[in-house]
């Protein structure tokens, strides 16, 4: 309720009495007899217009001590936020903007899922078994951060920087990651099951055991990165760099991938901490 409002009222009771006033004249009405007409209309009129503008404090003052309680809500959340204590566990998708700070934080099982934290900074953070479903997290850079375990299905990653993520097991599938950069990390064991990866860097990264069934990596850079045990069954590797990649006997190509490749016997590399 407004103060727009507060005045149509008015404005509707002020007219009211006037074609109340011009009717009692037409009639020759004055004193006694007025009233006596038109007294019940009148009182009638009177009461209806408190008791609409009675109803639109109430209103107006509940309004405004939710929308208190709100920002009072919000601002507690920032300030947590601000002050550097652990995320962890905590539900977090209405509460970041656009370019959020988070470096170095704790967000072990958090939740992001429909969040729009593009172009955020979450480098050198523990996010392991975090849910990020459906974020918006173009543009971010999660250098050196713990992804292992986490769900980021569906999520935007759109040129983001994920190099040296430790992201084993991670739920990637589905997910928007064009021209993502994410040199030396590790994927071993996680799912990029129909994803779209194209011109992405992936250069000595592990994909070990990794799913990436319907992947599309048309033109993306997989230079020195370990496939052993990976399913690329499906996958788009039109244009792909695949120098130097190692593989094993359980790594199943797509049909008719010609790739210069070693074999490894499933040996592992550096980006999951094995040698």
């Amino acid at each position: 309720m407004s103060k727009a409002f507060d005045i149509a009222v008015l404005c509707c009771l002020s007219a009211l009495l006037l074609l109340t006033v011009l009717k009692a004249r037409r009639l020759h009405l004055q004193g006694a007899a007025f009233w006596s007409q038109f007294g019940p209309q009148v009182a009638s009129g009177l009461l209806t217009a408190l008791f609409v503008l009675f109803l639109g404090a109430e209103l107006n003052h509940a309004e405004t001590v939710n929308g208190n309680a709100a920002q009072a809500r919000n601002a507690q959340e920032r300030n947590t936020i601000a002050s550097g204590v652990p995320l962890s566990a905590m539900q977090l998708n209405r509460v970041f903007d656009p370019g959020v700070y988070l470096d170095n934080r704790t967000m072990i099982g958090a939740s992001f899922d429909g969040a729009d934290v593009a172009s955020a900074s979450l480098d050198s953070g523990n996010a392991s078994f975090a849910h990020f479903v459906g974020a918006n997290l173009a543009g971010s850079s999660m250098i050196d951060t713990e992804l292992s375990w986490a769900d980021l299905e569906g999520a935007s990653l759109d040129a983001a920087d994920l190099s040296n993520v430790d992201a084993a097991y991670a739920d990637f599938d589905g997910v928007l990651a064009a021209h993502v950069a994410a040199p030396d990390a590790c994927f071993s064991g996680a799912s990029f099951e129909w994803s779209s990866l194209e011109s992405g860097s992936f250069q000595g990264d592990s994909f070990e055991d990794a799913s990436l069934i319907g992947a599309n990596l048309a033109d993306a850079d997989l230079t020195g990165s370990d496939l052993a045990g990976a399913n690329l069954s499906g996958a788009d590797l039109t244009g792909a760099n695949l120098s130097g990649v190692e593989y094993s006997s359980s790594t199943q190509w797509p049909a008719g991938a010609l790739v210069a490749r070693s074999f490894s016997g499933g040996a592992g590399n550096a980006a999951c901490g094995r040698t």
